[in-house]
Formats: C-alpha cells, structure tokens, sequence
C-alpha cells in the first residue's frame, strides 16, 4: 500500500514538472503578424480588412 502511494505521487510530481517545462504557443505560432505601412498623419483605425486577388491587402478605415 505504502509502495503504491509513493508511486503515484512521484508519477504526479513527474508529470507536473513536464507540464510546467511546455512553453505556451503564442498568436505567432497561429497567424502570420504583419504590420502593414501607414502613410504619415494617418491614424489608422481599421474597420474591415481583405485581400485582394493578387495579394495586396485592402484596409477600409473608420475615418474615411
């Protein structure tokens, strides 16, 4: 019995330890970030955003 309850906690602490040690994925590892140019004097805020069929993205802004 005392055998059994060394066990499983070794087994515990063991995989915590592994646990711990995986590094979370971050929005990286998910999407490609890019950060487009904006022109100067240009606050860019973004209210709908496509690609277009030869690959430029199009940025439709709240302010015009």
């Amino acid at each position: 019995m005392k055998k059994q309850v060394i066990c499983t906690i070794t087994s515990l602490l063991l995989s915590l330890g592994v646990s711990f040690a995986q590094e979370s994925p971050s929005e990286e590892d998910f999407y490609k970030i890019v950060t487009p140019p904006v022109p100067e004097g240009i606050l860019l805020e973004v209210g709908g955003m496509t690609t277009l069929p030869d690959g430029r993205l199009a940025i439709g802004t709240r302010r015009g």
